[in-house]
Formats: structure tokens, sequence, C-alpha cells
């Protein structure tokens, strides 16, 4: 099935799966969940695969989750890194994890900063103004290719080598 994730100002991520039964109902069900967050949890990005999560949260950390386990209701996904925010006091509202998991692009809350990282949580790039007013919304368009977009009504495409 595929997989959901629900947070509602909780420091905890609930992950559901949504299937359909023998008579095509829809069957929506706890998996499991993204514990570890301080604050509240403000964005979530799962892989196409499944295998991996990104989150953050206004605690000032993004957070890289293993998806690909044996849980049946009993295990929780391990963290596997934790990133902090490189200003203090600041926090990221947005994060997209890239198609092959290998970066992650972040944007800090409520202004024109984006940051990239590797899967390893190394800072690579900082745009410092990215747009003209506010970043938006930020997606994966391939590997090495992203794009934002902004209040300022503009839609940039970020390419960065390997």
């Amino acid at each position: 099935g595929d997989m959901l994730g629900l947070a509602s100002f909780s420091s905890d991520v609930k992950i559901l799966e949504i299937t359909r039964d023998k008579s095509g109902s829809v069957v929506i069900q706890k998996l499991m969940a993204l514990l570890g967050h301080k604050s509240s949890v403000l964005n979530l990005s799962i892989a196409a695969d499944g295998s991996r999560a990104v989150s953050s949260s206004k605690d000032g950390t993004w957070k890289m989750w293993k998806m690909d386990i044996e849980f049946k209701g009993v295990a929780n996904p391990e963290c596997l890194l934790t990133a902090t925010h490189p200003e203090k006091g600041q926090y990221f509202d947005l994060v997209r994890l890239s198609p092959g998991c290998s970066r992650i692009v972040a944007v800090t809350n409520k202004s024109r900063t984006v940051y990239l990282y590797t899967a390893e949580g190394q800072l690579v790039h900082t745009i410092l103004s990215a747009h003209t007013d506010l970043v938006t919304s930020v997606g994966w368009v391939e590997e090495n290719l992203f794009v934002t977009s902004s209040r300022d009504k503009t839609l940039k495409v970020w390419w960065f080598a390997k």
C-alpha cells in the first residue's frame, strides 16, 4: 500500500498505510511512528520506494529515518541522522529528500534561504537569497536538480554537480 505521514502539532509523526480490502473499500492502519523530535514536526518527505524519510521540526533539526524495517506494528523506524540548523534559534519548515536519497534540500522558516545537505548531514550549499520573497515550495526533479517557488511569483531551477 501507500504510506502517509501524519503530524499534528506534536513531536512525533504517525505513519499510516492506505490499502484496499477484497471488497475495494479503503483501509487505513497505523504502521509505525517517527519518534525523536523535541518540538512540533513541520514537514515530512518519504522516498518513493519507502526506504527513507526526512522530517523537520521546530526544534531546529531535520532527521533522516530508515523506513524499510520489519515493523508489523511492533518496531519504529531508526533515526539514522540528525542535522541541526546552522543558525541558532532557526528551524527548517520545508525538507525534501532527493529521488535517490543522497541529498536533502531544506528551507529556513519564513525566509529566502535554501540549504542543500548530503544524506550524511554535511551542508554543501547555502543559497542566501534564493528568491526575493519567502520560499513556499521545493521539489526534486532528479538527483541533482530541484526547483523552488516563492511568494515572488517565480519558479527557480537549481542544479548541482554530483
